[in-house]
């Protein structure tokens, strides 16, 4: 029998996010063509808006994709810091 996972190891997992993953490679048209898209998405299907996001870009963010409630502040604001291309 395989011991109970920790809270605080759950919490190191959620937080983790893949070393790749932490690069700015999505522009910002690319950005708003996506939130165009997740409006009927969401309306259809009930996808959660960070896992939207990391599924169309295949971003792999436990936070964002799971919970991102926990995100102080806007999710997009953490999207843009995270994940939008920087001029």
């Amino acid at each position: 029998m395989k011991p109970m996972m920790t809270s605080n190891h759950m919490t190191a997992l959620l937080m983790a996010v893949a070393p790749h993953s932490r690069f700015n490679f999505v522009t910002k048209h690319e950005f708003e063509q996506w939130q165009q898209e997740y409006t009927f998405e969401a309306l259809t299907y009930g996808t959660p808006y960070g896992q939207s996001f990391c599924n169309r870009f295949g971003i792999v963010d436990y936070l964002l994709y799971y919970d991102s409630t926990a995100i102080a502040g806007d999710t997009d604001d953490y999207i843009r810091q995270q994940y939008l291309v920087k001029k």
